[in-house]
């Protein structure tokens, strides 16, 4: 009775653990809005974490700056681990439970059909919905991250070309006080107006496109002393 009740217990973990990781996969990846998942949070919290706490050793800038830039793409990997070690871990559980075969045996199973490999599966019929069930997550759930890619790489570009062509205009760090004295040697005050325009623009996108997907905050420019936050900041000083 106390075996029955256990399974029965890990079954619906397994379930839970299951519609939790794909509600966190939908919410990252697939919903075009701002939707959090506690899943998404806790990686993204641990890894920037780790990475500003190591980074507080580094006395010099620039070395801090090339260490943090590795943060985004680190939660980004992190995320893909930690989404199909729970698919993994649930589809196990539920295995576990479905045949009543030891943990061991289930997740052997649940990851050969998981990552397609098909070594471990087996013909039991109670078993061969979850073995198809995880031999199509793993696929998606990497097909979705390496479409992902693009979209955030595109937001991440057109917001670095205007931070990018600021520099000769106000330096580096951006300062307005730098971009109004550049404007007024080069007897290119007149411009202003459109500079404004192209600003109000860009603020526009980076606002929409960073609050949809969070993640572009923590993926630094390429240089140590360009910043997209700072370099708004000079625009809206001058």
């Amino acid at each position: 009775m106390t075996g029955s009740l256990m399974n029965v217990a890990l079954g619906v973990l397994g379930a839970l653990l299951l519609l939790a990781t794909a509600n966190s996969v939908i919410r990252t990846l697939v919903v075009p809005r701002v939707a959090s998942s506690a899943i998404s949070n806790m990686v993204a919290m641990g890894t920037l974490g780790v990475f500003r706490l190591v980074g507080r050793r580094f006395r010099s800038y620039p070395m801090r700056d090339r260490l943090l830039a590795l943060a985004g793409p680190t939660t980004l990997l992190g995320l893909l681990v930690v989404w199909l070690g729970l698919f993994w871990l649930s589809y196990g559980l539920l295995m576990q439970t479905t045949e009543g075969m030891d943990i061991g045996t289930a997740l052997r199973e649940s990851g050969s059909s998981l990552f397609t490999l098909g070594y471990a599966t087996n013909e039991r019929a109670q078993l061969a919905a979850l073995d198809f069930f995880a031999a199509a997550t793993g696929p998606i759930i990497i097909g979705l991250m390496i479409g992902y890619l693009p979209t955030l790489y595109g937001s991440f570009n057109r917001r670095e070309v205007e931070v990018t062509q600021l520099s000769w205009q106000a330096g580096e760090p951006n300062w307005g006080p730098e971009l109004l004295a550049r404007q007024v040697i080069y007897e290119m005050l007149d411009e202003l107006p459109e500079l404004w325009r192209t600003w109000a623009g860009w603020a526009a996108d980076v606002s929409e496109s960073h609050t949809t997907y969070s993640l572009l905050i923590t993926i630094r420019s390429s240089r140590p002393k360009r910043n997209w936050a700072l370099a708004l900041l000079a625009v809206m000083d001058a």
